[in-house]
């Protein structure tokens, strides 16, 4: 028989939820169906409205995760977005790369109200590489101050960030022995000059051809060349983190580009 609770019997408060409105609205057969690898889902509201599109490398687990969506851990746009769905859809991606250019396309094609980023299409960026015998010029420019000097382009607003996480690892590459507190001076930042130039040793004939590649098709040999060495630092180190960073930033950027091509 249980006993009565009293006022001073001590109760274990729930500490996790454990569903939230949309298991109840989409059901628990919706939800066992998700696969697990990449793709895109839409969320729509009662009126069959587009309120939001996103895409993951693993459907099943990001979709999951807002069966548990509440005020106290989530922002008050996410709580009332999740309140309005009442039918949600997805579509499998052969890669996380193609999902990541298959949204950025839809998000643009239909803006809908609860996605924040890449509903609109900024400026594009250009990137300008001149190699003379001792150093490589790098400028992120708009088209229109390309004047008549061949540029590498259309590149996405947010290059700005890759920008630097390249010129970084770039100069990493180039001499492998600098650590992170030895960059030139303004390199470490989120931001750094549209404007570059950057001592080269004497072995670097295939270095602006490199680049290019992956700049414009993400190129995984660049990638890898560029990259060499980060996996082996210390990760909870300072500078094993800093280079982490810059090694997922250029990852991104190269999976994005491969998307690209494989989607339009």
């Amino acid at each position: 028989m249980n006993e009565p609770v009293s006022a001073s019997t001590p109760r274990q408060s729930a500490l996790f939820a454990t569903s939230g409105p949309l298991a109840g609205r989409l059901g628990a057969a919706f939800f066992a169906s998700l696969p697990a690898g990449p793709g895109v889902y839409r969320f729509y509201g009662e009126d069959d409205r587009l309120l939001y599109i996103g895409q993951s490398s693993n459907l099943r687990a990001r979709v999951g995760s807002y069966r548990f969506v509440n005020g106290a851990s989530h922002s008050r746009r996410i709580v009332r977005m999740v309140a309005r769905v009442f039918r949600a859809a997805w579509e499998e991606c052969p890669s996380a790369a193609e999902a990541i250019a298959l949204e950025s396309r839809l998000l643009l094609e239909h803006s809908p109200p609860f996605n924040r980023a890449g509903v609109w299409q900024p400026p594009p960026w250009w990137l300008i590489l001149s190699a003379a015998e001792n150093s490589l010029r790098v400028k992120l420019c708009r088209e229109d101050e390309t004047e008549n000097a061949p540029a590498l382009g259309p590149l996405p607003s947010g290059f700005r960030y890759t920008f630097a996480a390249l010129m970084r690892c770039l100069y990493r590459w180039q001499w492998p022995a600098v650590a992170w507190w030895g960059l030139p001076h303004g390199m470490a930042r989120a931001t750094i000059a549209p404007a570059q130039e950057i001592a080269l040793p004497a072995d670097s004939a295939d270095l602006v051809p490199a680049l290019r590649a992956f700049i414009t098709s993400g190129s995984p040999e660049t990638l890898a060349a560029l990259t060499a060495g980060i996996a082996a630092l210390p990760p909870e180190s300072q500078e094993g983190m800093f280079w982490t960073a810059d090694a997922d930033t250029l990852q991104q950027h190269c999976d994005a580009s491969i998307g690209r091509q494989r989607i339009g």
